[in-house]
């Protein structure tokens, strides 16, 4: 990705959410056991808990994570004071963005019975900024967007928007493996 369209990205991801939700976007209703079927985490790194929207001409997507207060993760980040982990933040945006990939690649907004995860590895993580702390019990929206893809390798944008403001956002790349 050229440096330039990286901070121009980054302007973008900072304020506004990447699924506008115009006229081409489609309302799906899937749960995380559709999302079994397509992505290769299994609880508890599952970290989509559903998608609400897919809009395939403008490569954006829509999903959303409740954030359990039982979750291990808060006992140690941090006692006292729990915030969930930027690391799982980017993670969380990337499992939606390979959501996104399937609907995208398959050029439809269904999840078959016998659908296969595709098979991607991180490359990089151009840019991750955290904007709000997530606390436990927050309830996320998330957004994704793929900002470039060649077949063998894929960028992607994503933003976790709590309360109506971007949280944080991500923009990272993965290769295809075959």
């Amino acid at each position: 990705m050229d440096p330039g369209d990286l901070k121009t990205l980054i302007k973008r991801l900072r304020r506004t959410p990447v699924h506008e939700g115009r006229g081409s976007s489609s309302d799906v209703s899937y749960s995380t056991e559709a999302l079994m079927r397509i992505l290769p985490h299994r609880p508890p790194f599952l970290l989509v808990d559903g998608v609400d929207a897919v809009d395939l001409s403008a490569r954006t997507i829509r999903g959303h994570r409740r954030l359990d207060p039982g979750d291990p993760v808060f006992a140690g980040h941090f006692p006292g004071s729990p915030v969930y982990p930027g690391v799982l933040q980017v993670e969380m945006t990337g499992q939606l963005a390979l959501c996104l990939t399937h609907f995208l690649v398959k050029e439809t907004l269904e999840i078959p019975a016998d659908a296969t995860p595709t098979a991607v590895r991180a490359l990089a993580i151009h840019a991750a900024q955290y904007q709000e702390p997530l606390f436990p019990g927050d309830a996320l929206e998330l957004h994704a967007i793929i900002v470039a893809e060649d077949g063998m390798t894929a960028t992607a944008a994503g933003q976790i928007v709590k309360d109506g403001r971007v949280a944080s956002f991500a923009v990272q790349e993965v290769y295809f493996v075959e």
